[in-house]
């Protein structure tokens, strides 16, 4: 079942990074900091031959390495493991290899958290609204009229490139007339309907 295939790639998991027990816990560090840095994109050739190198493996076995550790990065990144979580993680695994990933990851966990954040794009938040009443007043040589109208002045926090910028504030200034307002307080009552679902 489900649970037999999990305890299977997880078995599999293990048995790639147990190649990882050769190597001095520098060189094992430099790896992982290395994949943390490329884990968002394909794995290169370049990736594969160096760790290839490193590891005195063939090129077949360094891609599933680099692969098995952006996993284990991944993971802990998801789920916030702590020292006693990340030991079951690695509980298959050889005891002497298990010690090094858990200390390596459980070191620099709480700067890849930092900059994963940092590279997260936020959307801009609403911060408040300001309203004014207009009366729009337009005359021709048969009627004159005056249209009531809504300036409506939001407020929103900018999107931040990275998590370390200030956050800025932008106005939004737009106008509505009475039919444009109806609209939208239809749209949002819509929208409290569907969150009330929730």
């Amino acid at each position: 079942g489900l649970l037999q295939e999990q305890e299977a790639s997880t078995k599999i998991l293990m048995e790639s990074l147990n190649q990882l027990s050769q190597t001095n816990k520098k060189k094992v560090q430099e790896i992982f900091l290395a994949c943390f840095k490329s884990r968002k994109r394909p794995i290169s050739d370049r990736e594969v031959s160096g760790v290839a190198s490193v590891l005195n493996i063939d090129e077949t076995n360094a891609k599933q390495v680099v692969e098995d550790i952006r996993t284990v990065i991944s993971e802990a990144l998801y789920y916030n493991f702590s020292d006693s979580q990340l030991v079951k993680f690695l509980d298959s695994l050889n005891p002497d290899v298990a010690k090094v990933i858990s200390t390596i990851v459980s070191h620099y966990l709480p700067e890849w958290k930092a900059k994963a954040l940092g590279e997260q794009v936020s959307l801009p938040r609403l911060q408040g609204i300001d309203w004014r009443m207009d009366i729009k007043s337009s005359s021709d040589q048969i009627a004159r009229m005056s249209t009531p109208t809504v300036i409506v002045d939001m407020k929103v926090d900018e999107m931040q490139k990275n998590i370390n910028d200030p956050a800025t504030t932008r106005s939004i200034m737009f106008e509505l007339s009475k039919e444009d307002l109806e609209v939208v307080l239809d749209g949002l009552e819509q929208i409290k309907k569907q969150l009330d679902k929730i």
